[in-house]
Parts: structure tokens; sequence; C-alpha cells
């Protein structure tokens, strides 16, 4: 019988890029007030550079394209501290409405740089739909000195302690095949797999034992598991 359902945050409760857009102005919008560059020439040419060469060194890129002297550590926090205004995906504001109105347990588990992480969380508002909230960088490392994140099956048993719940009774739902799943299902979590029209890993293959045991096109095919 299913008593929790916890999910992924980027890419499946909410669009990631939206993040990224505000966290892009906010550094645009930095080298204009001291590089006196065009605010909106700087932040098309991130925006740019991340269609055609994906996330790495876009700040780099930018001040080696404008000359700009900036330490790139610097552009880093300044996108780091962006308070980004947000809004759940209207199927994933339902189904969380929905899994309050039944009295299901509600959980989430959360890669990245911490900070930023709990500006998404503040912004979503998630802190008070949900019962156990886990930014995996709070969690720190390992004794061997490795980051908890997942895959990690330890990320997902805390958040199955704070919910009170084994891994047979609950559902874990997330977009990445590369990390989200395996640790849940050697657990012994039911995983779904949420494929929207846009997203990091909307077209990544994986071998069978990384990928969800469903893959559905709208959260609310996760009521019907329930």
């Amino acid at each position: 019988m299913v008593k929790a359902v916890i999910f992924d945050l980027d890419d499946t409760l909410y669009n990631e890029l939206d993040y990224v857009l505000q966290g892009f102005r906010n550094v645009a919008e930095y080298l204009g007030k001291e590089y006196s560059v065009d605010v909106d020439e700087v932040h098309e040419r991130m925006c740019k550079i991340l269609r055609e060469q994906g996330r790495g060194k876009i700040f780099d890129s930018i001040c080696e394209a404008y000359h700009i002297t900036a330490p790139v550590k610097k552009l880093v926090e300044i996108y780091r501290a962006t308070k980004p205004k947000l809004f759940l995906y209207p199927d994933a504001e339902e189904v969380l409405n929905k899994l309050r109105q039944k009295n299901m347990k509600i959980g989430l588990i959360t890669d990245g740089c911490s900070q930023v992480q709990h500006q998404k969380i503040d912004a979503l508002y998630l802190n008070d739909l949900m019962d156990a909230v886990l930014a995996t960088d709070d969690l720190g490392k390992d004794e061997e000195g490795n980051p908890y994140c997942k895959p990690n099956k330890r990320v997902y048993e805390f958040v199955l302690e704070k919910l009170q719940c084994k891994p047979q009774d609950a559902i874990y739902i997330g977009d990445n095949p590369q990390k989200d799943f395996v640790g849940a299902k050697a657990l012994g979590m039911k995983t779904l797999r949420i494929v929207r029209e846009m997203g990091d890993h909307m077209h990544e293959q994986v071998e069978s034992e990384y990928e969800a045991d469903v893959t559905i096109h709208n959260l609310t095919e996760c009521m019907g598991f329930l």
C-alpha cells in the first residue's frame, strides 16, 4: 500500500530553465553595472551558449568574449544568490494538492548547491506543501569524503525515515535516469520517470537497471499507482 510519494525537484515539479535564466539576468546586470556592457546582449549570449554548448564554462566564455577581468567565482556567487520567482508546473500543483487531500506523506530529494536549491524550494513554497524536504548537499560527505547525493541509497533512506515510511510503501518520481532511480529501486521503492516536453534529460536512454519502473508524461498519471 502506497503511503508516501517522494519527488525530485528540477524539471520534475517546475521548469529549471526559469531559474537558470533569472540567474543569468542577475549576472548580466552585475556585469552591466561594473563593466558597462550591454545587459540584454550579455544575457542573450549566455542563453545562446547554453543552447549550443550546454552547461559548463558559460561565465568563462562571457568574460573572454567581453575582456572582463571579474573572477568567475564572483559571477558564480551572484548566480547562486539569485532569489527567483518560480511556479510549479500545473500538473505538479494539482498532484500535490490531491496528495494532501488524501493525507499522503509527501517528500522531496534534490541534488545541487544547497543555497540554490533552498532558494528554489522557498520560491515554490514547498516547505509548506511537503512533510520532508532534503537538499542532499546538506548531508555533507560520507566517511570516504564523497558527497551524499543521488543515487546514494542513504538520501532516500533519510527522507523515508522522516516520513516514517518503508521503501515498499513509497513511490519516487524524477526525470534523470542517470541517478534518480537506481538507488530508490535498490531499496524496493516504486519508481516513475516523468518525461516532459522540455528538460535536460528528456531524450536520455539508459540501461534497464537505471531506468524507472514506469514512464509518465504528466504527473497526474501517478495517481493511478496509489
